[in-house]
């Protein structure tokens, strides 16, 4: 994004609370923002211009005049706002009418995000932080310094966790801020817990001043999840959507008729909504569909034309497609390649690229009329985009090409059905078509492009379909068999460095491709040039498979890359806590320090405490990984659960302290550091933590000595340090200034007031 679109984003008027006077100068922030890699969201492509584009006149905001709206507007009571509706119902075009309403209306920053599953750079939450501190730098002088700290570390070794930190200290800086989500249901909810769990203690994060609007379908599986007491809530089920719906085809209507045979478009009118059962989405390709045929008839014959409306939106969608195919004499066989290839690509792509695609497996067909077929075959299912960039209209299309279910349906066979897309055989295809287009010759006269030139579009796209389709196949002996020109096929996974086919192997989750290199003794230990063997490359892709693998093979569990973390390290940091048991059984000590670092670990100077030892158990605690911290129970003594206790207060992981305290008998007496349980919970922040500890019998009234927390004492020599005693209500008044925590700190002290005894 340039700086002149920065600058245009919400307007200048943003009232900022409190905070530092000198910002950085234009080239700082152009670093910053390229280092967070966010989505180009201000793309004439972009998913908030595509649905403010379809949007119809005069609707999208009769959300604002809903009771709910209102009080989550207007008041300091309730944080977020939930908009759900079932596929179709218009909530994507809501959020970006939200969005242009409130940056139009408001002195006030306005986030959004619009989660994407066919997208990969619009499908996980981390895409929505970094966009988000990315929409938030220009204005918040803080998150400017916070992040210019730590600019030139790898963006990649910061968990998800420590990122929601600095958004949160963004979110502090101003007065008001509204942060939009759309889609919320296209996202991997089985792997997002712990963002969902964020989202819903958003509500609570200062509600007068930051206001969040969700939209998702009514999931069960995210409604267990984000309940948080002052969400409001609005359906997209009642009378106002149909009314919206009911202008939307109105204009649709008045366009095509132009004031002409009044009685027949009032007909038409009335049918459609009735069809349409409150779905914008249906009312729009039913529509899309009525062009051409009102068009061509001179008498229209109502009858005959409404009975060839499908109904519902599953069976509209397999009629266009038979229908096209029909209609442009374009084989099935051609819409199923074209199809698989827009669904299960990792990035969006664009219509030469399909068309050379079709024209390589189909060669009777020149590029050129490969580019007309690629365009007619699915029209109007598949949108052709600003840059050429081609996807699917809806996430309800994928949903329908992927049901396997939809014969039973039909069961009568009464009419053809589009055939169902599967995943594993697409991948398969594509990976061979791939290969095969490779070794045609076609790069004889390949120019190197750099790595940054080469992820610019795409910064995140690094799962391939070899990693989906995992089975020893042709694949295997495309990889590992040489070309006609003698040399043989490597992998470049960064462009930078050459590693070998194993650590490729381990990287993608190739197992059968891993196990096959390993019956022809490669060294199951080497390493890349960052010193990385094969099971830190599994531990951190969180390939369970490629891991037992390797300890099946004996592989070395406790070799330091160059930037002195082990394997468990990798996997302890992005929770997954079937990896790091099965280190655990292995025998791996997650309470075992790195060594000493000349260049401290990243996740310990963010910190900026002393004695923080770089463990495993570090980790877990330090991101609140309460799944990865459960398993790893068992296998600590006393001190280690203590310790871990200790580690999860101090950094204020409310749910992982829930879970040591119910399934351990820790001790509440416990001192580390010079500090008791309650002191670290203060120190953390978390009302929730504190609340916890008082209950179970912690003293308020215990002093501390808190050696390695008090920065008075950071520039003394050990044996000249003096260690003053403080409460949990000392160290609350000391940060009783903190403008980020004025709401926890006055939890807090009620709570410790409540239990303290003079």
């Amino acid at each position: 994004m340039s700086s002149e679109e920065l600058e245009n984003l919400y307007g200048e008027d943003v009232d900022i609370v409190g905070q530092q006077e000198c910002s950085l100068n234009p080239d700082e922030l152009r670093k910053i923002e390229a280092w967070l890699e966010p989505t180009d969201y201000l793309n004439d492509s972009s998913e908030f211009n595509r649905h403010i584009a379809s949007r119809a006149p005069d609707t999208g905001l009769w959300v604002c005049d809903t009771t709910q709206y209102q009080q989550w507007h207007n008041t300091g009571d309730q944080g977020s706002l939930w908009v759900k509706g079932v596929p179709g119902a218009g909530k994507s075009v809501i959020s970006a009418s939200l969005v242009q309403h409130l940056k139009a209306t408001e002195k006030a920053p306005v986030l959004s995000f619009f989660f994407r599953h066919i997208i990969e750079s619009n499908r996980r939450s981390r895409n929505l932080i970094c966009d988000w501190l990315a929409q938030l730098l220009k204005y918040s002088v803080d998150l400017q310094v916070a992040l210019n700290a730590i600019v030139d570390t790898k963006l990649g070794h910061f968990a998800d966790e420590q990122l929601w930190g600095y958004l949160l200290l963004g979110l502090s800086s101003f007065e008001n801020v509204y942060c939009v989500v759309d889609a919320l249901d296209e996202i991997e909810i089985g792997e997002e817990k712990d963002f969902l769990q964020r989202l819903n203690n958003l509500a609570t994060f200062r509600p007068q001043h930051v206001k969040t609007l969700m939209t998702s379908r009514p999931v069960q599986q995210l409604q267990s999840i984000i309940k948080n007491a002052s969400i409001a809530h609005i359906s997209l089920e009642d009378d106002r959507v149909g009314k919206a719906i009911n202008l939307f085809i109105s204009h649709r209507l008045e366009s095509m008729f132009e004031g002409h045979n009044p009685d027949a478009q009032q007909s038409l009118h009335a049918i459609i909504c009735d069809r349409s059962d409150g779905l914008f989405l249906y009312a729009r390709l039913l529509l899309d569909q009525l062009i051409p045929v009102l068009a061509s008839k001179q008498h229209l014959d109502l009858g005959e034309i409404t009975s060839t409306f499908p109904v519902g939106i599953q069976v509209m969608y397999n009629s266009i497609f038979l229908r096209q195919s029909k209609s442009t004499g374009i084989r099935t066989d051609f819409q199923v390649l074209i199809l698989n290839a827009v669904i299960f690509s990792s990035r969006l792509l664009h219509l030469n690229e399909l068309a050379d695609l079709l024209a390589f497996v189909y060669p009777s067909n020149n590029l050129s009329s490969a580019k007309t077929i690629v365009k007619l075959a699915c029209a109007p299912l598949l949108e052709i985009m600003n840059g050429e960039k081609v996807q699917v209209i809806h996430h309800s299309l994928t949903e329908f090409l992927l049901d396997s279910n939809r014969a039973q349906h039909n069961p009568s066979g009464s009419f053809p059905q589009f055939p169902v897309l599967d995943q594993n055989s697409a991948h398969k295809r594509l990976v061979l078509i791939c290969l095969a287009y490779i070794q045609s010759g076609t790069l004889t006269n390949a120019v190197s492009i750099s790595d940054d030139v080469s992820r610019v579009k795409c910064p995140r796209c690094d799962r391939g379909h070899a990693s989906v389709f995992g089975r020893q196949s042709l694949i295997t002996l495309s990889l590992t068999t040489p070309s006609e020109t003698g040399h043989t096929m490597q992998i470049n996974m960064t462009l930078r460095t050459m590693p070998s086919p194993a650590h490729v192997a381990a990287f993608s989750g190739m197992s059968n491709y891993l196990k096959l290199l390993l019956s022809k003794t490669e060294d199951i230990n080497s390493k890349d040039t960052e010193g990385r063997t094969l099971l830190h490359w599994a531990c951190q892709r969180g390939h369970l498979r490629i891991v037992e693998l390797l300890l099946q093979h004996r592989a070395i569990l406790d070799i330091e890359d160059y930037s002195h973390l082990r394997p468990i390290h990798e996997a302890a940091r992005r929770n997954f806590a079937s990896i790091v048991l099965a280190l655990l059984k292995a025998g791996v000590n997650p309470t075992r320090s790195t060594d000493d670092n000349p260049q401290p670990d990243l996740e310990a100077c963010a910190r900026n405490r002393e004695g923080e030892s770089g463990t495993a158990l570090d980790y877990m605690c330090i991101n609140g990984h309460m799944e990865t911290i459960f398993v790893t129970l068992p296998f600590l003594e006393t001190r280690g659960v203590e310790e871990a206790l200790w580690r999860c207060l101090i950094n204020g992981k409310s749910e992982a302290v829930r879970a040591i305290l119910t399934n351990t008998n820790v001790s509440l007496s416990f001192v580390y550091t010079g500090t008791t349980m309650l002191y670290a919970a203060t120190v953390g922040g978390n009302p929730s933590c504190v609340e916890q500890v008082l209950i179970r019998g912690a003293d308020p009234n215990a002093f501390s000595e808190p050696r390695l927390l008090d920065r008075r004492q950071h520039s003394a020599k050990p044996e000249d340090r003096k260690y003053f005693q403080s409460t949990a209500l000392h160290v609350l008044a000391e940060r009783w200034g903190d403008d980020n925590r004025v709401h926890a700190n006055e939890q807090i002290l009620n709570m410790l007031l409540k239990f303290w005894t003079p």
